[in-house]
């Protein structure tokens, strides 16, 4: 599910139209946490930024276009804004979910290693071993 969440974030970033924020968000994306707690707060950190950007994205963002191309960047800025202060906290809840699956795939896979389950194939079941076509386990 991370990957699957983490995608229809990455959909819904590109909406947003903002190639810095896209930038920003796919440099913390690279960023894995150890465990549920790590992840978790990666996802709320995440969050949190989403909703703050959204918002001052609605001031800030008319005033840069402005700046760069006068009153057509301001009404550009003003679009970009609105279209981000939809769009980002949207991303922002995707990101948190994302995280959070992530933290729990990754505290799983290291019990399995732990155990010394590594490889699917090689769990005993039923006592059948499954790497061995069906043979008895000893």
């Amino acid at each position: 599910f991370d990957k699957m969440t983490g995608s229809i974030g990455n959909t819904i970033a590109m909406l947003s139209m903002d190639s810095s924020y896209q930038r920003t968000r796919t440099r913390q994306r690279m960023i894995i946490g150890d465990s549920v707690a790590d992840s978790m707060t990666q996802g709320a950190r995440e969050f949190g930024k989403g909703i703050l950007d959204g918002f001052t994205g609605v001031v800030m963002e008319p005033l840069r276009g402005a700046e760069k191309e006068g009153a057509i960047g301001f009404g550009k800025g003003l679009v970009k804004g609105f279209f981000g202060v939809a769009v980002k906290p949207v991303v922002g809840v995707f990101d948190l979910s994302s995280r959070a699956f992530e933290g729990i795939k990754n505290v799983a896979k290291g019990a399995n290693d732990e155990f010394g389950a590594q490889d699917k194939r090689d769990l005993t079941f039923i006592g059948l071993n499954v790497s061995r076509g069906g043979s008895r386990a000893r």
